[in-house]
């Protein structure tokens, strides 16, 4: 059985339109600060852009762990 995480993080581009990225495989002990402050570098820098602008409002973010298990 493999559990895989990857951090969901939330935001609204500038014309306000809802956005998600994730990132496969973030520390073990991740943060709801560590996962604010990327959330805020991104908003803050203009890193990545949305359907309509630039990503400008950090909205949360979320852990998901996803199980697999092989049936032979």
């Amino acid at each position: 059985m493999e559990t895989k995480k990857s951090l969901r993080i939330k935001f609204t581009d500038e014309g306000g339109n809802a956005k998600a990225i994730s990132v496969s495989n973030p520390k073990d002990d991740v943060s709801a600060n560590d996962a604010k402050n990327f959330g805020d570098f991104i908003t803050e820098n203009s890193v990545i852009k949305g359907k309509s602008g630039f990503l400008k409002e950090y909205n949360g973010a979320t852990l998901v762990k996803k199980t697999e298990e092989e049936l032979v």
